[in-house]
């Protein structure tokens, strides 16, 4: 199915910094049995656990179905919308989660990130993981629910070693199953105009580049991509990699015992020197008269 000229939105989870983890659970959590018109995307990757009833769903550029007791991993740059059986309102339980800002301050994370799964799973990752296939991992999806919901002392410190154990057996998961080419596990080629970019911003958010650049990374005339972008992302492309960056030293700060202007230099924010000498974030402002 082809799904590239369809209505696409960005949706933003405002996340803890400190614990970037939302949970949406409970009895109001049904869905409608009408498919939206519009696809999305989100900040960060998204967890749900089809708690009761069928529903469908589309993930990139594919239509599948779900069963009770299903989970669904969607990475943040995987566009996608859920509905219910006809006749039906399912109920969901989600998880929002930033797993790289979550763990940052586990000291063997630069191993397991370089490892190249984490960053796909996190972005451009999506499976269907049925219940009882599957019984370890929903176990622990269940239990991080769980922990939400008691909230007991110290209960964020179990939550972060529950998705630690959680991403490993994903991760080794997905590296086996895709190998495998199984059906219900896949990383996505981009299937909104602008995703291109958020992947080269993500990966090189810290280097100088023109915002003809990222044009052509998508293949657009540069006025075409800022007009794009603003709609999706409510924002310009500027904006955006002032936020990437500012993301980026709060997770240094808080992981690191790097000084201020070191973490400055070391996400892209340069010296006024550098600023006013062509480099920097300063090679993406746009014009006046484009937004």
């Amino acid at each position: 199915m082809n799904f590239a000229n369809e209505s696409i939105e960005f949706r933003k989870y405002e996340l803890n910094s400190a614990f970037p983890v939302l949970v949406l659970t409970g009895k109001i959590w049904r869905l409608s049995d009408v498919r939206s018109p519009r696809l999305h995307f989100h900040n960060c990757l998204e967890i749900g656990v089809c708690e009761e009833g069928d529903a469908f769903m589309v993930l990139g550029d594919r239509e599948v179905a779900i069963h009770e007791g299903d989970m669904t991993f969607v990475g943040s740059e995987v566009v996608h919308t859920t509905w219910s059986a006809p006749g039906t309102r399912s109920r969901w339980s989600y998880i929002m989660v930033d797993l790289g800002q979550l763990l940052s301050d586990i000291n063997d994370l630069p191993a397991l990130k370089g490892q190249g799964i984490f960053n796909s799973m996190q972005h451009e990752y999506s499976a269907i993981l049925p219940r009882d296939v599957h019984p370890g991992i929903y176990d622990l999806v269940r239990t991080i629910l769980n922990e939400f919901g008691w909230k007991c002392r110290n209960f964020d410190y179990a939550v972060r070693g529950y998705f630690l154990a959680l991403t490993v057996h994903v991760m080794n998961y997905y590296d086996h199953q895709f190998q495998t080419g199984d059906a219900l596990v896949q990383t996505h080629q981009s299937t909104t105009s602008i995703l291109p970019a958020l992947s080269y911003l993500r990966q090189h958010y810290a280097e100088d580049f023109a915002i003809d650049h990222l044009a052509e990374v998508c293949a657009m005339s540069p006025s075409s991509f800022r007009r794009d972008f603003t709609k999706i992302m409510g924002t310009s492309p500027l904006n955006y990699l002032i936020q990437l960056r500012i993301h980026r030293a709060v997770e240094l700060l808080r992981a690191t015992n790097l000084s201020i202007l070191d973490i400055s230099e070391e996400v892209g924010f340069h010296s006024r020197n550098a600023a006013s000498s062509g480099s920097g974030i300063f090679l993406l402002s746009p014009s006046p008269h484009r937004p």
